[in-house]
This record gives structure tokens, sequence and C-alpha cells, in this order.
């Protein structure tokens, strides 16, 4: 090759790299070529066509690459959030507000329990039990010079249950008191038993104590011993259990108060309950029969 055709294809060469370094914009290719697609390629006549002209190539950096991906994953969590999307994992615990209250629902195997309970209530037609002071006995009732009085009573309560499948759990912390002018004179439990559908229990208790009286309040009881007529009041409180045939409910305090009368409190001697009023109540909320 001779000297003249080496510097022309040099020549050459620069000027083409030049211009396709970077990528040559379309726009001006008016001012560098002629219209006739022979001149052009294939890809810049197509454009050329179609009116397509592109300014400038701009590539981005990877930690933009990186910026711009990470803030579309956040989008995305931050429209999922928006849209209610539950969370993949079951958590460990919840949160309460301040009112120990809270808006998680419980499971749907629970959510029926309450229909379920009134079904069967409606069902059972329930009956509230009957409760009654079968027999009152005195084993003692000594006073003292020193106004103290010592008593020992046996009390016997009837109770009924007239349902069939309903039964009751009685529990251990009971109490029954015996007070006279809202002085206590003494004290018992009731025994812990199971009571099935349609059974009849009588329940003995043996009440013992001794109070301190005043001169006045032991005037007072001589006088009604004397006339025969002797106002007491018995108090229960039972916690009760209802079991809807094999279905136990939560325990409930059972609330019972016998204001009665008797003819009088000798020891060994019977005792006639002359008349008796009873009030019941469960948790605290009075009941009407």
């Amino acid at each position: 090759m001779n000297t003249s055709s080496s510097l022309v294809h040099d020549a050459i060469t620069k000027n083409f790299s030049r211009r396709v370094n970077g990528y040559q914009p379309l726009d001006r290719y008016d001012s560098m070529h002629s219209n006739d697609p022979r001149d052009m390629g294939y890809r810049t006549a197509r454009a050329k066509q179609r009116q397509v002209f592109l300014k400038s190539y701009r590539l981005a950096s990877r930690t933009n690459l990186r910026r711009r991906s990470r803030s579309l994953k956040l989008k995305k969590v931050v429209a999922k959030a928006a849209m209610g999307t539950a969370p993949e994992y079951r958590p460990n615990y919840v949160m309460l507000n301040y009112d120990n209250s809270s808006s998680v629902r419980p499971p749907p195997q629970r959510r029926n329990i309450p229909s379920v309970i009134a079904f069967i209530c409606m069902t059972l037609n329930p009956k509230m039990p009957e409760y009654n002071v079968a027999s009152f006995d005195v084993n003692a009732f000594n006073m003292a010079p020193d106004f103290s009085l010592y008593t020992e009573f046996a009390v016997t309560v009837k109770a009924n249950n007239p349902n069939t499948d309903i039964s009751f759990i009685y529990g251990k912390e009971s109490s029954v008191v015996v007070a006279y002018s809202d002085s206590t004179l003494c004290s018992g439990k009731l025994p812990a038993f199971h009571q099935p559908g349609v059974n009849t229990t009588m329940i003995q208790v043996v009440l013992k104590g001794k109070s301190e009286f005043g001169s006045g309040l032991q005037e007072v009881l001589m006088d009604n011993r004397e006339t025969g007529k002797i106002p007491l009041l018995v108090m229960v409180n039972a916690p009760v259990s209802v079991v809807l045939r094999s279905f136990p409910l939560r325990e409930v305090i059972v609330n019972v108060n016998c204001s009665m009368v008797v003819d009088n409190l000798s020891p060994n001697k019977r005792v006639r309950i002359l008349s008796s009023e009873y009030a019941y109540a469960v948790n605290g909320m009075k009941l009407q029969m």
C-alpha cells in the first residue's frame, strides 16, 4: 500500500470513530448526509422514517440503580400495607390498649361459642334452682357473765334442681353465716358436691361461733325469746359452675339470703320456722324470683 492511500484511510477511520463514539445524535444527520437511505444504515433509516429522534443517551451508575431498586421494593411494601395484606408470619403476642382491650378477634372455632350456648339454653329451657332452709336446730346457746355468747346451730338446706340436662357443681370456697340484728352469731361452710339434673339434695351444715354481745342487745334477744319470735338472717355464699349437658360454663358466685323468724333458741328443743323470705343474687346482681 502506498503512502497516500494510508493517509486517506487513517483520516476516514479517525473521523468515523469520533462520530460513532457515544452514539451519534440522529437529529444532526441531515447536516452530515443526504436523505438517501442508501447512504444511511438500515436502523438509522428506519428511525428517520418513523421520526424517532434520540437526543442523547445517559447510562445510570450502579449506585443509582441500587437506589432505584430499593425505592421500588419500599413502595411495594407500603402498597401492600395500605391494602391490608396480612403478614406471612403469626405474631407470638398481641399488644393491648390501655383498657386491656384488643381488636384481635378470637379464632373461628371460638367465635361461635356464645351462639352455641344461647342455642342450648333456648333448647334446654333452663330453670333457676330452688333453695330453702328445711330445718333449724340449736345444739348450744350459752350466755356468759361477760356478755359473750357461744352458739352452735345445725341448719339443713334443701337444694332442688328441676332441670333435666343441666347440673351444678358446688365449689369448696363457700360460707354460711347466721346473724341476729347485724351481729354474727356463728358461721360454717357448705360441702363441695355435684348435683345432677332433676335432683333434690339435703345439705346439713353445722355452724359454730362466739360473739361479744352488749347488755342492750342481750336484753332484746331475751325479750324475743320470751315472746317466741326471734328474727334471724341466714346468708349463704357458694361458688357454682353450671354444666349444660357435658359442657361446663364459667364459675359464678351464688348468694342466697334467708330472712326468717323462729319461735325459740333453746338447746335440744325443736325449733319452728314461723316465716321465711328469700333473696337471690349471682355475682352481686339481684335476681327476681
